[in-house]
């Protein structure tokens, strides 16, 4: 029930809302970019910490990735994007560097343990 009145309630929102303007479409469009990029990162990263949980290695990857999102890409997004003026586009940036490093952190981890397992 709460659903469908939700559903209402933003469906007639979404109609007053004239998204063909070229104000929101080019800020759409800045967006992508930026999420088009950010995927690479996310996706190795992703793929990296999987590998590490296949090997059993699961506390300093978790760390890695909480430092990575908590410590560099939600302050940086805070000050880029209220203190830069970036506003939004500061936020993705944050977001797209924090998954950078945890992308580079995660992958030289999982190349110290291939390096591991090879010598055994």
């Amino acid at each position: 029930m709460s659903g469908s009145i939700a559903r209402t309630l933003s469906w007639s929102f979404f109609w007053q809302v004239d998204v063909r303007t070229t104000a929101v479409v080019a800020l759409a469009a800045h967006y992508l970019l930026i999420v088009a990029a950010m995927q690479l990162f996310d996706g190795v990263q992703f793929v990296a910490n999987g590998a590490l949980r296949g090997l059993s290695d699961v506390r300093i990857p978790t760390l890695m990735t909480v430092a990575c999102y908590w410590g560099i890409a939600m302050p940086l997004g805070y000050l880029l994007a209220f203190h830069a003026g970036m506003r939004g586009s500061g936020l993705w940036l944050g977001l797209m560097f924090g998954l950078f490093c945890s992308f580079i952190l995660l992958v030289l981890r999982l190349r110290q343990r291939f390096a591991l397992i090879i010598k055994q």
